[in-house]
């Protein structure tokens, strides 16, 4: 998936001169997003999502569906606030290549939201005993077009459960967004100068 986080944050409706994870959790900004979301008032539905994926992602309907799907826990057929915030937090850290921070700041929403896509209800939020299914971890794999890393990383950490608890997830998902930051920074930015070449 690709992301124009410029076009994200027109269709927010932001300004700033920095359009980073540390702007997106500004009190300021969250308010701003929250008046926003309170002109829809029958929630943030499939249409105004497929609305938003167009105008910054290259996704495509069916993709969009997807990520509703992924979003829409509780099947009421809109988003509440929490859930479209933190879909504005995944598209701004994944194009900006900042899913190690968002691991940090939104990582236990992030496992929160694949153990409700479970089908195992009997998993107790919070618990040490919580255990996410594979199944829902490629589907969010799946809409970041990152299915195929996720199964290569496992293979490396030598987690070919059925099941993963809570910590194994997390590993999981810190390891694969770290490969991701650094591969981003290692072939698409400019190298440093070496010593000898620096201008003094």
């Amino acid at each position: 998936m690709k992301i124009d986080t410029d076009s994200l944050r027109t269709h927010l409706k932001l300004q700033c001169s920095k359009f980073d994870m540390e702007f997106l959790c500004e009190q300021d900004t969250i308010q701003h997003l929250r008046s926003q979301f309170v002109s829809f008032p029958k929630g943030f539905r499939l249409v105004q999502l497929v609305s938003l994926l167009r105008a910054c992602t290259d996704v495509s309907d069916a993709q969009a569906l997807d990520v509703f799907d992924l979003l829409d826990v509780d099947g009421r057929g809109c988003l509440r606030f929490t859930e479209f915030y933190f879909l504005c937090c995944l598209l701004l850290a994944f194009g900006n290549r900042e899913m190690k921070v968002f691991m940090y700041q939104r990582g236990d929403d992030l496992v929160r939201l694949l153990e409700a896509k479970s089908r195992d209800r009997e998993i107790s939020t919070g618990s040490k005993n919580v255990k996410v299914p594979v199944a829902s971890i490629c589907y969010l794999f799946r809409v970041l077009g990152q299915e195929r890393d996720l199964f290569s990383k496992m293979e490396q950490l030598r987690l070919k459960k059925r099941d993963l608890n809570k910590a194994e997830l997390q590993t999981v998902l810190f390891a694969l967004f770290h490969d991701f930051d650094e591969d981003i920074r290692e072939n698409f930015l400019p190298d440093e100068p070496a010593k000898g070449d620096e201008q003094t």
